[in-house]
């Protein structure tokens, strides 16, 4: 899906649970050991959560249904995928759907 839009995946960082998948994917499969966390994944992870704290704290809700959680938690990564990181590393021209749909 990447490659036929021209974006190489250089390094994938994941769990032992992804050591399975080695030998299928194309990229540097970086996985931790046991007890060990990634930080760009624990990042991640406190951001999201971040957000939808963010998000539930403005309701007027106790509690909400699953499908409403779900959907939140889908809503702040599409926003946050949707565009391009501010490390200048990782930054390019186009937003980061509009790499992948050609739109821009």
């Amino acid at each position: 899906m990447y490659g036929g839009r021209g974006i190489n995946i250089e390094n994938v960082h994941a769990e032992n649970e992804f050591e399975k998948l080695r030998d299928d994917i194309i990229s540097n499969l970086i996985c931790c050991a046991a007890n060990e966390h990634d930080e760009r994944i624990e990042r991640r992870i406190r951001l999201i959560k971040e957000r939808s704290r963010c998000y539930w704290v403005n309701l007027p809700y106790t509690k909400a249904p699953k499908v409403m959680i779900d959907e939140n938690l889908f809503d702040i990564n599409e926003w946050l995928n949707a565009y391009a990181s501010t490390d200048p590393q990782q930054s390019c021209r186009a937003k980061g759907q509009s790499m992948l749909t050609h739109y821009q």
